[in-house]
């Protein structure tokens, strides 16, 4: 399994199997906001690990349509999920599962750059 779990689990103090689901809303929140062809191009990027995650209908969803879900959505969301509640620990996990993801798709963006080359 990738190490984008571990390396989340670790940064914002959740256990793996908790971890593995913050990310995935995360991800998801990140999908469902884009515009479809950028979409496509972030699910790319993604760590097989994540996007295997996903039903096949939720990744066409997200390469044809775009929605408008808010921040404060998916922190309530992971606050309810993954920390018991605690909306300031799920906007910091929130926050934490965007720097690792962006982290992420940018190493796989430099790789697929130099394999180019």
């Amino acid at each position: 399994m990738d190490d984008i779990f571990g390396l989340f689990s670790q940064r914002s103090g959740l256990s793996s199997s908790v971890a593995s689901m913050g990310l995935s809303l995360v991800s998801k929140f990140l999908l469902r906001n884009a515009e479809p062809q950028r979409a496509s191009g972030f699910m790319s990027m993604l760590p097989s690990s994540i996007t295997n995650m996903f039903s096949n209908d939720e990744k066409q969803r997200f390469t044809t349509t775009q929605e408008n879900v808010s921040e404060d959505e998916v922190i309530d969301q992971i606050s309810k999920d993954c920390c018991n509640g605690d909306r300031e620990k799920g906007k910091q996990v929130y926050q934490e599962a965007v720097k690792v993801i962006r982290e992420k798709t940018r190493q796989r963006q430099q790789q697929g750059h130099q394999q180019e080359e």
